[in-house]
C-alpha cells in the first residue's frame, strides 16, 4: 500500500449513531481509546470531525495500524483513504491514480459518491458520473458493474476536503469500552467465561475479573491459564490492563462436600460464588456480575438451577452467553485466539469436584437447608480479606498485590 498516496485512516462508528443526545460523549470514549492504543505511533495525529474521525499517518505504514483499531470497541468500520482538494480535475486524478495502484486494470467496477458537504456545486450522481467518464478513458481494460463489481471506488466530498477509498475494514462494533459502567466477571478455566467477557467488552462494559482457586486440588497451572486467558482480552480494552481476583476457596469446598448432600454440591458451591462475587463487586463498585453460562449446557445452568442459584445475589447478574450454542461460543473463541488455551488439561474447581449426578432442578429450600450445615459466613468474609490481586496487561507484565492494597 503506498502511503505516500494513501495518507490518513477514516473511522465510522457504529450503534453511536443512534445515542443522538449522548453521542458526543460516546465518540470521544472511542476517540480516546483509538489514541491510547496507537500512542506508540509518535508519528500520528488525529482530527475529530464529529461523526467522522480521521487518523492522519504522516508517514505510518496503515497495516502497522490496522490490527489495532481492530480490537477497539465502538468502531463499526474504517477505510484507508486518499485525502485530496474538493474539485473535480484532483477527484478524477486521484481515482485513476488509487486504480492503477491497486492493480485493479481489467477488473469491473463501479463509482459511489457521498456529497457530504451540500456546497459543492455537483450532485453525487453528477460526481459519480463524471469521475466513471475520466477512469473509462484514462484506464484501459475497465469494465462497468453496478450490480456485482470486483470494487467499488467510493467518493467521499466533505467540507474538510475529499476522500476517495476502495476497501471497508470492519471493526468491533459494539459500544466504547467503560460507557456502560463496570461488571465483575466470573471467569474459569474454560471457553465459555472469556468468551462472555469479550463480548461484555464489545458491549461498552469495563470489567473486573474473579477467579476461585482452590488449592491443592487446583495447581499453579490453571491459574496461568486464567492469566492467559485475560491476556487475550487485554488488546481490547482501552489502557490494556485487566484486573483479576484470585479467591482462595479451598476451605469453602472442602466443607460444603464434607457436610451437604453430595448431589446439591454444584448449586451450593455456586451459591457461594454468587456470595463473594457480590461482595467484591460492591467494594470495586461494579454495577453486575457477569459469567458465561449458556441456559441448559450444563447441569447447574438449568433454569431451575439459575434461579435458585442466583436467589442469593442482590445486584443484577448479566449472561451474554445465555442463548447461545457451543459451537457459536467456540467461534467467537477461535476469533479472540483464547480456544487453545481453554482446552488446555488444567481443571478448574468447577470441573475438579463435579458428582456423578449433579442435581439439575434443585430446591430452594433444600439447598438453604444444606449450606446452613456448616458456617459459610465466615469463610466467606475470611476468602473476600485474602484476596490476592493479579494485573494483567497487554505486554504480559504481572504485577500481584493483596486485597488490601486496592480494595
Amino acid at each position: 500500500m503506498n502511503q505516500n498516496l494513501y495518507d490518513h485512516i477514516l473511522i465510522r462508528y457504529g450503534e453511536l449513531s443512534l445515542k443522538k443526545s449522548n453521542r458526543k460523549q460516546f465518540t470521544q470514549k472511542v476517540n480516546d481509546h483509538i489514541k491510547g492504543s496507537l500512542r506508540k505511533f509518535k508519528e500520528l495525529s488525529f482530527e475529530n470531525r464529529g461523526m467522522r474521525y480521521y487518523i492522519h499517518l504522516n508517514g505510518v505504514n496503515p497495516n502497522d495500524v490496522i490490527p489495532y483499531l481492530e480490537k477497539i470497541p465502538g468502531i463499526f468500520s474504517f477505510s484507508v483513504v486518499a485525502r485530496t482538494n474538493s474539485n473535480m480535475d484532483d477527484i478524477k486524478e486521484l481515482a485513476r491514480q488509487i486504480i492503477v495502484e491497486e492493480d485493479y486494470l481489467g477488473k469491473t467496477f463501479k463509482v459511489e459518491t457521498n456529497r457530504g458537504d451540500k456546497t459543492f456545486p455537483l450532485s453525487s450522481i453528477e460526481i459519480t458520473k463524471m469521475v466513471s467518464g475520466y477512469l473509462f478513458k484514462n484506464v484501459e481494460g475497465l469494465k462497468a458493474d453496478v450490480h456485482n463489481p470486483d470494487f467499488t471506488v467510493n467518493i467521499d466530498v466533505r467540507d474538510e476536503g475529499t476522500f476517495i477509498f476502495t476497501k471497508i475494514i470492519y471493526g468491533m462494533g459494539g459500544l466504547p469500552y467503560g460507557s456502560l459502567g463496570k461488571g465483575l466477571l466470573m471467569i474459569s478455566g474454560g471457553i465459555d467465561s472469556v468468551v462472555a467477557g469479550y463480548l461484555s467488552i464489545k458491549k461498552g462494559m469495563e470489567i473486573e475479573t474473579v477467579h476461585y482457586a482452590s488449592p491443592p486440588y487446583t495447581s499453579d497451572n490453571a491459574l496461568q491459564k486464567v492469566v492467559d486467558l485475560l491476556e487475550t482480552l487485554a488488546p481490547y480494552v482501552n489502557g490494556g490492563k485487566i484486573k483479576l481476583y484470585v479467591v482462595p476457596f479451598t476451605e469453602i469446598q472442602d466443607n460444603i462436600y464434607k457436610h451437604c448432600r453430595n448431589d446439591y454440591c454444584i448449586t451450593i458451591m455456586r451459591r457461594m460464588m454468587y456470595r463473594i462475587g457480590e461482595k467484591l463487586a460492591r467494594r470495586r463498585k461494579c454495577l453486575a456480575i457477569l459469567n458465561g453460562e449458556s441456559v441448559g449446557q450444563v447441569a447447574s445452568q438449568t433454569l431451575e438451577s439459575i434461579n435458585v442459584i442466583e436467589n442469593v445475589a442482590t445486584m443484577p447478574v448479566i449472561r451474554p452467553l445465555a442463548m447461545f450454542d457451543k459451537k457459536d461460543i467456540i467461534d467467537i473463541a477461535v476469533k479472540i485466539k483464547s480456544f487453545d488455551i481453554s482446552i488446555r488439561p488444567y481443571e478448574d474447581c468447577c470441573t475438579v469436584f463435579v458428582p456423578k449426578h449433579p442435581q439439575i432442578k434443585p430446591n430452594l429450600n433444600v439447598s438453604i437447608e444444606e449450606e446452613n450445615k456448616f458456617n459459610y459466613e465466615e469463610m466467606i468474609e475470611e476468602a473476600v480479606n485474602n484476596v490476592q490481586v493479579i494485573e494483567i496487561d497487554i505486554n504480559k507484565h504481572y504485577s500481584v498485590f493483596e486485597e488490601s492494597d486496592i480494595l
